[in-house]
């Protein structure tokens, strides 16, 4: 199986040392590649959602009543209440 990625300048120096490598650290290679990408895809992912969050209906939902009330070590200290 052949896959073809472009990719940036930061990954050509360690793949052309890993290239001439053993089979195993290829495929550390394309683990680290997979990881790398799906970090990249879900920065952008969140970065576009960000654009549509609705501030005011967010704190409305977290301030309706109902449910159970938030576990001891859940609860924010005085302090950290103070600071949001």
């Amino acid at each position: 199986m052949t896959l073809v990625v472009e990719y940036e300048s930061i990954f050509r120096a360690p793949t052309q040392r890993m290239v001439a490598a053993p089979q195993e650290s290829l495929q550390g290679m394309a683990a680290a590649a997979a990881e790398k990408i799906a970090a990249m895809r879900t920065a952008e992912y969140l970065g576009e959602r960000s654009g549509e969050a609705h501030i005011q209906t967010a704190r409305w939902l977290l301030k309706r009543s109902g449910g159970e009330p938030p576990e001891p070590a859940d609860r924010l200290s005085e302090g950290e209440a103070e600071g949001r």
